[in-house]
């Protein structure tokens, strides 16, 4: 469906990052951190990231590892099994820019939208709305977006699903289907 009556598609603002001008400094010191997944860069060049910062590089989560970095900390994997089975904090790799664990947002920590319709597109270019609870949950991930101007994307949860939503390219990733399916989403005023 098109944008409610009187309403109107909201543009994101412009990338964050670029806007706050100056990087978040993160202390590693202490730090013995595991990589698993196909991350953003060469896994030689995120061991040096970590050791510039003062943390310590693992190859396998052992009792000693504190930080398992993995594309999607929401996923069940055998490294992420073992890394939780340790208490081990399983973070995405945004925590080494920011320090700032992952959090998923979900029905429970959601607060009622009112005034905006969260939508995606569909394969046939037809714009659908979420559900209610799913309006919520996205439009409370991105009043937090809206606040921190260091992370980009924001895990979300809706009904079985945990979504990766990228504020900043207006798309959302299935990141549990085995496809990932990518769609446009767009916050519309009401």
């Amino acid at each position: 469906p098109a944008p409610a009556a009187g309403g109107a598609a909201a543009a994101a603002p412009a990338n964050k990052k670029q806007q706050s001008g100056a990087a978040r400094t993160v202390d590693l010191s202490g730090c013995v951190i595991a990589l698993t997944g196909t991350l953003s860069k060469v896994r030689r060049e995120i061991v040096d990231d970590i050791e510039a910062k003062g943390g310590t590089y693992a190859k396998a989560v052992t009792g000693n590892t504190t930080h398992l970095v993995a594309q999607w900390p929401f996923m069940t994997t055998q490294k992420l099994q073992a890394a939780r089975a340790k208490g081990v904090q399983v973070v995405g790799e945004d925590f080494l820019r920011t320090g700032v664990k992952m959090r998923v947002f979900d029905k429970a920590s959601a607060n009622k939208a009112s005034g905006v319709e969260w939508q995606y597109k569909e394969n046939d270019g037809s714009w659908q709305p979420y559900t209610s609870d799913a309006n919520d949950i996205v439009e409370t991930a991105y009043q937090d977006w809206l606040q921190d101007p260091y992370i980009d994307v924001r895990a979300v949860r809706s009904g079985a699903w945990v979504y990766e939503v990228d504020f900043n390219s207006s798309k959302q990733t299935n990141v549990q289907h085995e496809a990932h399916t990518q769609r446009p989403i767009r916050r519309v005023t009401k």
